[in-house]
């Protein structure tokens, strides 16, 4: 029936929206940054977690125009949801891949780096990440080039 077919396009599509209006919603509310400076979201893929903590988090990308600077101070102000981090951490894409160990002949130890902390769905989200930024041809000026997509 096309009333019924409709009906399930319909709420697959609210719940698609519901998706990616909520990882916008989630920078504003807890970045304080406006959802007129953050891009629609890219979703880049899904990253599966293995048991015994069995699930799934999508990755999405979302840039801005804002510098990292006007990020921090709009962060430093406080936000809606502030009260759900204690500090903001801005690296660079490529350092975050380095810490990663993802795409890089050497790790951040062998650098004489302290590797930072990261979960596996943060680790496996900085591969799908990398993988992007390689399929549009994004090297080394990685930030400034994620910035104009």
């Amino acid at each position: 029936d096309n009333e019924a077919e409709g009906s399930k396009k319909s709420l697959v599509r609210r719940v698609v929206d519901e998706i990616f209006d909520s990882a916008k919603l989630e920078i504003r509310d807890e970045i304080n940054v406006k959802l007129a400076d953050i891009s629609e979201p890219i979703l880049l893929g899904a990253v599966h977690m293995a048991s015994p903590r069995s699930s799934v988090s999508l990755t999405l990308v979302m840039q801005t125009r804002l510098s990292k600077e006007e990020v921090q101070a709009r962060y430093d102000k406080g936000a809606l949801e502030a009260y759900e981090s204690t500090q903001l951490l801005i690296i660079p894409i490529k350092e975050a891949l380095t810490h990663a160990e993802i795409s890089t002949s050497t790790s951040p130890a062998e650098q004489g780096k302290e590797p930072l902390q990261m979960t596996a769905a943060l680790r496996g989200s900085l591969q799908l990440l990398d993988k992007y930024l390689k399929r549009h041809g994004i090297k080394e000026e990685k930030e400034e080039k994620l910035r104009q997509l």
